[in-house]
């Protein structure tokens, strides 16, 4: 199960990754300015911020063969768009398709996962699952660089990403794990009160249906505002990250582009191991809590972000192309956490629901990251004060979630 919901979760984030694995190559064959390559970057998440939230309502109406089945469509589309790009709106207009097409993949791997996994390793689960994020970035930055490369150029990358997702994701439309039935009747709207307590899998009550759709949003949202705020605050900072690590490689350390596509390569293995890592410690060391361990990832991960605007020719040296995995590792493992927070916070048959508003948040504040950091460059020459601006970033975000993870319980006290 946790496998099937990893290859998910890698299909839409190869789709997701492209410009990061592909920016030195667009930049120099368009000539964009890296301010510019900062507005083409925040495209894919202004597209899954606008369209995540509703679509995990579609979610957990619908049937998660035909969700994955038009996602696969879409996201196909997008890349081929992308591929026939001229300049940078027409950039724009794929990215942000791409955007859209990949946003409903997260919220239903998050209904399944919460439907199908016990609690007792739901963050586990939810972590291997969330592999699937720094597996299909770290598959696309080995490869579409190489192909890039050679005489198919960078739009050939692109077009064979474009039928690879074809070719998977159709299959894993045929082969979806069966879920427990979600409540039949009438859509369940969280109710104005507070939501069911976290963790709890009893059927609740029909609740009180807020009379407007706006109503409805807010009284679903109300009681994620701790987790989506993080959620926004990281999304910042990931966003950046994602867009401008490669770019940094290659104009501060010095790499050529395809070795710096393998340094990034590192970077989502270690996102990988994290993710997993700091699911199985929330499950083990402190038993089905979610808020401390988001925490202590928002810290560290800020910690290196700092590192390498203050001192990246002392980290650098010491460690080299390990700095790169240690970042994957410590700044990354928060995103499993996070959506086995919100799936159980608001239960079942609405888990999808929860997996688009977070996954929303988190696109909300990648349309700044990307923008801010490459803003930033431009103004100063150089990379270490965004990367400092960003590393701030991380840790006030954890400073703002400490109260919350204080206060919360865990799931298997309910």
């Amino acid at each position: 199960m946790a496998g099937y919901l990893a290859g998910l979760m890698t299909l839409q984030a190869a789709v997701f990754t492209t410009l990061g694995a592909l920016a030195p190559f667009i930049r120099t064959s368009l000539d964009i300015s890296t301010s510019a390559m900062g507005v083409i970057g925040a495209a894919p998440y202004i597209g899954t911020g606008l369209a995540a939230a509703w679509l995990g309502t579609w979610v957990d109406a619908g049937r998660p063969a035909r969700v994955i089945a038009v996602t696969t469509a879409g996201m196909a589309t997008a890349l081929a768009a992308v591929a026939a790009s001229l300049n940078v709106a027409m950039l724009m207009a794929g990215f942000l398709l791409a955007g859209v097409a990949r946003s409903a993949v997260p919220p239903l791997t998050d209904r399944l996962g919460y439907e199908l996994c016990p609690v007792d390793s739901r963050g586990l689960v939810f972590g291997i699952k969330q592999m699937g994020t720094p597996a299909g970035a770290g598959l696309v930055s080995l490869t579409l660089p190489t192909i890039a490369a050679s005489s198919a150029g960078w739009r050939g990358a692109i077009a064979c990403l474009a039928v690879v997702v074809v070719l998977v994701g159709l299959p894993l439309s045929r082969t979806v794990p069966s879920a427990r039935p979600t409540p039949t009747g009438p859509p369940q709207d969280t109710p104005e009160e507070p939501a069911p307590a976290h963790g709890d899998d009893s059927p609740q009550p029909p609740p009180h249906r807020p009379a407007t759709a706006s109503a409805r949003m807010l009284a679903t949202v109300r009681p994620l505002a701790p987790v989506m705020t993080f959620s926004f605050g990281m999304g910042v900072f990931i966003s950046a990250t994602m867009t401008f690590l490669t770019l940094f490689f290659v104009d501060t350390v010095g790499l050529d582009p395809v070795t710096a596509g393998a340094w990034f390569a590192l970077f989502s293995v270690g996102g990988a191991i994290g993710r997993i890592a700091w699911g199985w410690a929330s499950d083990a060391l402190w038993s089905g809590r979610r808020g401390y361990p988001l925490v202590a990832c928002a810290l560290t991960g800020g910690t290196v972000a700092i590192c390498l605007g203050a001192i990246p020719d002392l980290l650098i040296g010491v460690l080299g192309p390990l700095t790169a995995l240690l970042f994957g590792l410590v700044a990354q493992g928060w995103v499993g956490l996070s959506r086995a927070f919100g799936a159980e916070t608001l239960g079942r048959g609405r888990a999808g629901r929860a997996g688009g508003v977070l996954l929303s948040s988190m696109m909300a504040g990648g349309l700044f990251g990307p923008v801010l950091f490459g803003a930033a460059v431009g103004v100063t020459g150089g990379y270490g004060p965004s990367w400092i601006a960003m590393g701030t970033i991380a840790l006030l975000t954890a400073a703002m979630v400490l109260p919350s993870a204080v206060r919360e319980r865990s799931p298997r006290t309910y």
